[in-house]
């Protein structure tokens, strides 16, 4: 066998012990990783029950405990921002879900909300193009069209927001009229 050869083989064999090593490090990320999504999960579950009751300090608690463990989770901040929309917190609920929307850009739910949330605002420019972000991937996506008529509402034409909420009616009832 050449040294070439040796040198090779010593290659291989070092590249498969760190696979290895990589891989055990990757198992041992991968269970933590799965132990937080449990206990996110867990958590949001009973943040839910809690708004559910009215206890609303107890489930933003909930939620604020997902985030001490998994900063990036959105729907942690939609919880937020949906709890705070609930108190009337315009600017908290804004805070959560702009955070949320930088985190997951192309969760439908957080736009929607923080379209909604824009809406109560007076953001009603910024409103709309959150909606027509939406809109480009569901053009009939019934909650986008609701708050398009909001929207429409807030800008005092009510014969267009009536013309929109009927067709998200119809959409909801019929399919478009398919």
């Amino acid at each position: 066998m050449t040294r070439r050869t040796q040198a090779a083989g010593f290659m291989v064999i070092l590249g498969c012990l760190c696979a290895g090593l990589f891989l055990c490090v990757d198992g041992a990320d991968a269970a933590d990783r799965q132990a937080v999504i449990l206990r996110s999960r867990a958590l949001l579950s009973e943040a839910k029950a809690a708004f559910a009751a009215g206890e609303t300090d107890t489930a933003l608690a909930r939620c604020e405990s997902v985030l001490t463990e998994d900063p990036a989770n959105p729907d942690a901040y939609y919880f937020i921002g949906l709890i705070k929309l609930s108190d009337a917190d315009t600017s908290g609920a804004e805070v959560a879900l702009v955070e949320g929307v930088r985190l997951a850009p192309l969760s439908r739910r957080l736009k929607l909300l923080l379209a909604r949330v824009w809406v109560e605002a007076g953001k009603t420019s910024e409103a709309e193009e959150l909606v027509a972000e939406v809109m480009s991937l569901r053009p009939m996506d019934v909650d986008a069209l609701y708050i398009k008529g909001l929207i429409a509402l807030a800008r005092s034409d009510s014969t267009a927001a009536v013309e929109i909420w009927d067709s998200a009616l119809s959409e909801e009832l019929g399919g478009g009229g398919q």
